[in-house]
């Protein structure tokens, strides 16, 4: 729709601010996905999606088609200097193709404990497979018995550490009032302190 038009391109421009699309690739992120395609910005707006590590074999298949849609040019970088952030549009060397998709998939974060930090714990990298969770967090079903810190665990720490990671000032997801509960009176655009995290 045209207002849905307007949005996006609000949502662009605001001072060259950096933004980034955070989604699961439901229906709604995948409109505001080809709308930003759809006005040549994909190339420029980072795509951020979270793999908990706990997904459907469905989920990453789903994955591959998106990026196949939008004929995304991906090497996996597993560099851990990008601490958790696994970059699947870096040009490495050759030109980025414009309006590509940069897709970038947080995972879980691996955290030391060394006995000299009498308890403190830093990023040493990440999670790569469900097994090194279930031996980090000594558990199987952190799912079901503590969602409150699985959500944490698998999707707020890596998304926080990705948008300090790339400087992100603004983010945009599908979320919708129509959804219903807390998202039924939220604002089109919320503001929030943001406390960049230590790599």
């Amino acid at each position: 729709s045209s207002s849905s038009s307007s949005s996006s391109s609000y949502q662009h421009n605001p001072s060259q601010s950096k933004l980034v699309q955070v989604t699961s690739f439901g229906p709604t992120g995948l409109v505001v996905l080809d709308l930003l395609y759809q006005s040549k910005l994909l190339g420029d707006v980072p795509v951020i999606t979270m793999d908990t590590l706990h997904l459907f074999p469905e989920s990453y298949d789903f994955y591959n088609t998106v990026r196949s849609h939008y004929k995304n040019l991906f090497e996996e970088n597993d560099d851990s200097s990008t601490n958790g952030i696994i970059i699947n549009g870096s040009s490495s060397g050759k030109e980025k193709k414009k309006n590509a998709m940069n897709l970038i998939i947080t995972k879980p974060l691996h955290i030391t404990y060394p006995s000299s930090m009498m308890g403190e714990g830093f990023i040493s990298g990440t999670l790569n497979n469900r097994a090194q969770f279930e031996t980090q967090y000594a558990t199987t079903t952190l799912w079901k018995t503590n969602r409150e810190k699985f959500t944490k665990l698998t999707k707020i720490d890596p998304l926080r550490k990705a948008l300090s990671e790339l400087g992100v000032e603004m983010w945009m997801t599908g979320r919708r009032r129509s959804s219903g509960g807390e998202r039924a009176s939220m604002d089109v655009l919320e503001f929030e302190e943001f406390e960049a995290m230590d790599r």
